[in-house]
């Protein structure tokens, strides 16, 4: 697994070309995941829908395993069994802007030039229209 904790901060949104969000990408992160250890990053789907860089901060591999990530600066976890392992994370690509500057509002600049990778506005990873979520 690619180390590139130096583009992101705990907490930052995963930029779109650094995350595969397709249904094929599920079984990969399954199997990512359960080879995850203590100090691993990776991307983490919120309940706001919006993937973020986290940090493995615990793994259980026992009878109920599960894997604990640092979501936020303040210390804050979450908590992911392996039924969730596929559509809640997501392991690092090797590609992850490395040699570039990450700018204040999340896009990475080359030599003065912005970057066609972009992060999240809305949640690119959900069928469901604004409008059913509210319901």
């Amino acid at each position: 697994m690619a180390n590139n904790h130096h583009s992101y901060k705990i907490g930052d949104i995963a930029l779109i070309c650094d995350i595969d969000t397709s249904h094929a990408a599920d079984a990969e992160s399954k199997r990512a995941a359960s080879s995850f250890r203590v100090g691993d990053g990776a991307f983490i789907r919120r309940s706001d829908r919006i993937w973020r860089y986290a940090v493995v901060s615990d793994v259980s591999r026992g009878t109920t395993p599960f894997i604990i990530f640092t979501v936020s600066a303040d210390g804050s976890t979450k908590k992911v069994g392996p039924r969730h392992w596929d559509d809640q994370v997501r392991p690092l690509k090797h590609q992850t802007a490395v040699g570039r500057d990450r700018n204040i509002s999340g896009h990475f600049k080359e030599k003065g030039q912005r970057s066609s990778c972009h992060t999240q506005t809305t949640s690119p990873f959900d069928s469901q229209s604004s409008a059913e979520l509210e319901r």
